[in-house]
């Protein structure tokens, strides 16, 4: 589920294996695969436009040290047999 740019508010909803979107829910949702996709995120780091966020006043975290981070933390890679 992902946002409208235009009203953040109303969610619409997009089939992954065929890029459709639309703004019901699904009649027939994907059957889970205890996986989720993330197609935007954000690690702050002292070099960003606002050094800051609501949990942390001052960002102090160097471009690399946040890298580092969405590396070892976020990234997997997954391989498919062929």
């Amino acid at each position: 589920m992902t946002s409208d740019t235009s009203d953040k508010r109303k969610p619409y909803y997009v089939n992954t294996v065929t890029n459709e979107s639309q703004w019901e829910y699904p009649q027939h949702p994907v059957i889970s695969t205890n996986k989720v996709r993330c197609l935007h995120l954000l690690v702050k780091h002292n070099e960003s436009r606002r050094p800051s966020s609501w949990k942390q006043q001052n960002i102090t975290r160097s471009k690399d040290e946040a890298l580092d981070l969405i590396k070892s933390k976020f990234i997997t890679t997954f391989y498919t047999q062929n």
